[in-house]
C-alpha cells in the first residue's frame, strides 16, 4: 500500500511531512507586517529584558568558565557579552545563552512549562551579527523563534517534562534554528532540513536543575539551532519528517504525542499577543513566584518580625513540588529550587535578588533558622485556581497566624495586577546590566532597543554589550 504522497516539485507538504513541512512553510513565509503591534512590543520588551539577563549572567562562574573554553577559538564576528571579544556565531550563541540562563531570569510560557527567549535570543544576536540584518529582521526572528518553541511546548508538555526531558533545552533547539533559518532567509525546504537536523541534536534532562549544566544545556540549544541552519543553508539535509515520521519526535520524546491542531495555531495570534510571555520578578524557579508574592505581601501587610516567627506553612499546588523540591540547598543554584531557601529569604530581607543566591547568603545562620521553620504542602485542590498557586501563613511566637494567596505570579500576562510597567522592567534591566555596563551605556541600550524595528543592524548594540 502507498504511504502517501511525498513533496511535489514546487515543493509543497504532502501527507509524510505535513507538519514539518507546513512549519517550514509558516517560518520561511510569516514577516513584520503579520506582528500585531502588541506582540512587536512585547518581544522587544523580552528583549531588553533577556539582554540584560545575559549581561548580569556574563560574570558568574559557569560563564567564565565557558568563556575560558571558547575563548581560544576567536575567528568570527559574532560578540560574546561582556568579556571584549568575538568568535563564531555557533560559539557566541553557546557562550550567550549560557550567561542568559544562569542566573534563572530569564522570560516563561506558564502555559507550556518553558522559557522561550533565552534559546532563541542567543542564537538571534549571534546570526543577526554575523550576517548584518536590519532590526526589522530581528523583531521578526524573535516572534518567530518563541511561537515554534511555544507551539511544540503544548504539544509536548506537561507529560514530556514529567518523564524528565528539559523541555527549554530541547524545545529551545527548534525556536533557535527557526529563528536562525528565517534571519538566513531559507527557504521552505531548507527550513524543513533546519528543523530537522535540530531535532537531531535536541537533548536535555532534568537532572541538571540545580547546576551549571541547567545553563549549559540552554546555551547548547542556541548553538544547536545556529548550527542547524547554517548547515541546512550550505545544503545539508536533516529528516523533512522530523515532527511527526515514525521514530520521530513526538513517537521518542512525545511518547507518540499528537501534532493535530499545532499548524493552525501558528500566529493565530502569536504568543507574545496571547497568551503572553512573562517576565520574571525573581531570579528564582517560576514555580516559587506565587508564593514568594504571598511571603512578600505577609511581611509588609502585617509587619511580621523575621525574629518572631514561629513557623511558616507554604501550600502549593502539586505542580510546583515537582520541581521546587530541594529542601536542603547545597550551593545557590539549588537555592534557586528550594521553597524553603526563598521563602525564607523573601521573610528576612522583604525582596529575591539576583544577590540573594550567593554561598554567604546560604550559610546565613539567621537564613538556615528560617527555613527550618518553612514547611512545604502540597495542596491539590490549589491546581483548579491556576499552575502554581500557592498559600502562604506564617505564625508568631504569640501565637498570631498571618496568611496570604497568590494564583498568579505579579508579572503573568494573565494576572490581575499584570500589566509590566515600564519603569519595572527598565529598574529590573537597569539593574542588571549595571553589573557591566556604565549608566550612559545603559541608557544607549534602552534606546537601540525601543526603536529596534527601525535599525538597520545590531552593529552598534553588539559593540555596546560586547566590552
Amino acid at each position: 500500500m502507498q504511504s502517501g504522497l511525498k513533496r511535489s516539485a514546487e515543493g509543497k507538504a504532502g501527507p509524510d511531512d505535513a507538519i514539518t513541512g507546513a512549519l517550514a512553510e509558516f517560518i520561511a513565509g510569516y514577516g513584520f507586517n503579520s506582528i500585531p503591534p502588541l506582540a512587536v512590543a512585547r518581544a522587544k520588551s523580552s528583549f531588553l529584558d533577556t539582554l540584560g539577563i545575559a549581561l548580569a549572567g556574563s560574570i558568574e562562574p559557569a560563564a567564565r568558565i565557558v568563556v575560558d573554553y571558547l575563548r581560544g577559538d576567536p575567528r568570527g564576528s559574532s560578540s560574546v557579552f561582556g568579556h571584549g571579544f568575538k568568535t563564531t556565531s555557533r560559539n557566541a550563541a553557546l557562550a550567550n545563552g549560557t550567561m542568559a540562563h544562569i542566573i534563572g531570569f530569564s522570560d516563561f510560557s506558564v502555559r507550556n512549562v518553558l522559557h522561550p527567549s533565552v534559546t532563541v535570543l542567543p542564537a538571534i544576536w549571534a546570526v543577526a551579527e554575523e550576517t548584518g540584518v536590519a532590526g526589522r529582521e530581528v523583531v521578526t526572528a524573535h516572534v518567530i523563534g518563541v511561537e515554534i518553541s511555544c507551539k511544540l511546548g503544548a504539544v509536548m508538555t506537561p507529560e514530556f517534562s514529567h518523564r524528565g526531558f528539559h523541555p527549554c533545552a530541547i524545545i529551545g533547539a527548534f525556536g533557535a534554528a527557526a529563528a536562525s533559518a528565517k534571519l538566513l532567509g531559507l527557504n521552505r525546504s531548507s527550513v524543513a532540513n533546519a528543523l530537522g537536523i535540530a531535532g537531531i541534536e535536541a537533548s536535555g534532562i532534568k537532572v541538571s536543575l540545580g547546576s551549571m549544566s541547567k545553563a549549559f544545556a540552554i546555551g547548547r540549544a542556541a548553538e544547536n539551532g545556529v548550527v542547524a541552519a547554517e548547515l541546512a543553508l550550505r545544503g545539508l539535509t536533516g529528516p523533512v519528517d522530523v515532527l511527526e515520521g515514525r521514530d520521530g519526535f513526538f513517537q521518542t520524546f512525545g511518547a507518540g504525542a499528537s501534532g493535530a491542531g499545532l499548524i493552525s495555531s501558528l500566529g493565530r495570534p502569536p504568543e507574545f499577543f496571547s497568551p503572553g510571555i512573562t517576565v520574571k520578578p525573581y531570579p528564582s524557579c517560576t514555580r516559587s513566584h506565587p508564593a514568594l508574592d504571598a511571603a512578600l505581601e505577609v511581611r509588609e501587610r502585617y509587619s511580621v518580625v523575621p525574629a518572631e516567627i514561629e513557623a511558616v506553612e507554604c501550600e502549593v499546588s502539586p505542580e510546583v513540588t515537582k520541581v521546587v523540591k530541594i529542601s536542603n540547598p547545597r550551593n545557590p543554584m539549588e537555592a534557586k529550587f528550594s521553597m524553603e531557601f526563598c521563602v525564607a529569604s523573601a521573610l528576612l530581607d522583604g525582596l529575591v535578588a539576583i544577590d540573594t543566591f550567593t554561598e554567604a547568603r546560604l550559610a546565613d545562620p539567621n537564613v538556615r533558622s528560617l527555613m527550618s521553620k518553612v514547611r512545604t504542602v502540597a495542596a491539590p485542590e490549589l491546581t483548579s485556581r491556576a499552575p502554581f498557586a500557592a498559600r502562604v501563613t506564617v505564625r508568631t511566637r504569640s501565637g498570631e497566624s498571618f496568611s496570604a494567596s497568590r494564583d498568579r505570579g505579579p508579572w503573568e500576562p494573565d494576572a490581575d495586577n499584570a500589566a509590566l510597567q515600564r519603569d519595572q522592567l527598565l529598574d529590573k534591566f537597569r539593574s542588571c546590566a549595571s553589573r557591566v555596563l556604565a549608566p550612559s551605556k545603559i541608557e544607549e541600550v534602552v534606546e537601540i532597543v525601543d526603536n529596534l524595528e527601525h535599525e538597520p543592524s545590531l552593529y552598534r548594540l553588539m559593540d555596546i554589550v560586547r566590552q
